[in-house]
């Protein structure tokens, strides 16, 4: 006998599937966990580049922004393309 799906069976399997596609959207290496190399470089050097970049690649975003607070948000690939122009690569 085949067993139909009741309405509650459906919001569950929609909430899983909500879940796993929100999930796996966020797998994206975040700012500030991405590791840079560069030949002959100190540390001192990577914390200048990092804070330039991060800075350049940062915009404030005018649509969610309110009277108490305001909304920044850093550009993943502004930030990757400022750190490879300056000569860093990305370490896998």
């Amino acid at each position: 006998m085949i067993r139909y799906l009741t309405w509650v069976d459906r919001a569950l399997l929609a909430m899983l599937i909500a879940f796993v596609v929100a999930a796996l959207g966020g797998c994206e290496t975040p700012i500030s966990r991405q590791a840079w190399v560069r030949d002959g470089a100190i540390d001192a050097d990577l914390k200048r580049d990092t804070y330039e970049c991060r800075r350049e690649a940062t915009y404030v975003n005018w649509r969610r922004i309110n009277w108490r607070w305001s909304d920044t948000d850093a550009d993943s690939k502004l930030y990757r393309l400022c750190m490879e122009a300056r000569g860093w690569t990305r370490a896998e």
